[in-house]
């Protein structure tokens, strides 16, 4: 049963962020001030996280298995972690910002771990 639920969480993802089935493998969060990369995988319903700056030129990493996608109101999904803990909340909205360019990417994110501390998520494949 656990495959075909990754399988349909990932064809959910692919049609959530209006791209292919194919196309959608991940959602790639950016973050800045202090920087992260928050990579969810809905298949391997994991969240990565990556610091690319604090140990620089080493970047720290931590996977949390499983996470469960709670899908809410209006377009919100928030990645809970086994503990109970909501890892990232995203929201497809268009407005996601990196906090240094103007690109605008399909989801906006919050991680509830920093405060005040906005992203901008993307599919990838």
């Amino acid at each position: 049963m656990r495959p075909l639920a990754g399988i349909l969480g990932t064809a959910w993802l692919a049609f959530a962020a209006g791209c292919g089935t194919a196309e959608a493998r991940a959602i790639r969060c950016l973050f800045t001030e202090p920087s992260a990369i928050l990579i969810w995988r809905p298949a391997a319903r994991s969240l990565t996280i990556e610091d690319p700056v604090t140990d620089y030129p080493n970047v720290r990493r931590e996977t949390v298995r499983p996470v469960t996608a709670r899908r809410l109101a209006r377009g919100r999904i928030d990645l809970v972690a086994p503990d109970g803990r909501v890892l990232l909340q995203l929201t497809r909205d268009g407005r996601g910002s990196d906090g240094m360019s103007d690109r605008r990417y399909p989801y906006s994110a919050g991680n509830p771990r920093e405060q005040n501390r906005d992203g901008g998520c993307f599919p990838v494949s």
